[in-house]
């Protein structure tokens, strides 16, 4: 039953990651707008601690975005260059510190890549995915003639078979 719930809890939060890294790869191509955000208060996050909220205005004074928040640290003064996304899919009510401008691609793409290596890693553990080894050609499959070396435990089983036949032969 833990199997189960660890597959479906994987597909479900590989799709959630998948549609984050498509967004945040769309918005990567919309166009960046820099002012400059203002600290008006915190807000408290179970988190973080501390959430600046405050106003954001363009450098050019055309727009100007209140209770807003930032996804970084303000200055000493209260102060911080941050970009915006207004055409954005994921940048609604959120203006980014010069760190974080640009990364969520990569972070989405890295947290997809790991999370899907990781699922991928436990299922082979289980021997969920023999079925998987059985359609790959044979150099990608360690041993075709014993499937069970897909597994964990196979491979240990083999490991200790292979041990003991060359004790037996000295």
């Amino acid at each position: 039953m833990g199997q189960i719930a660890f597959h479906l809890f994987a597909v479900a939060l590989t799709g959630v990651l998948a549609a984050l890294f498509v967004a945040s790869v769309v918005d990567a191509g919309e166009p960046i707008i820099w002012g400059t955000f203002t600290e008006e208060y915190c807000e408290d996050s179970p988190r973080r601690g501390c959430r600046p909220v405050g106003t954001w205005t363009s450098h050019d004074g055309t727009i100007v975005k209140h209770d807003i928040y930032l996804d970084g640290a303000v200055g000493v003064d209260g102060t911080a260059p941050a970009s915006y996304r207004p055409t954005g899919i994921m940048s609604n009510n959120v203006v980014h510190t010069t760190a974080f401008t640009g990364i969520l691609p990569w972070l989405t793409g890295g947290l997809l890549l790991w999370w899907a290596i990781y699922s991928m890693y436990k299922a082979t553990g289980w021997g969920d995915l023999n079925w998987l080894f059985k359609l790959l050609p044979e150099p990608f499959v360690r041993s075709a003639a014993n499937p069970d070396l897909t597994t964990r435990r196979g491979r240990r089983r083999a490991r200790a078979a292979e041990s003991a036949a060359a004790h037996r032969t000295r």
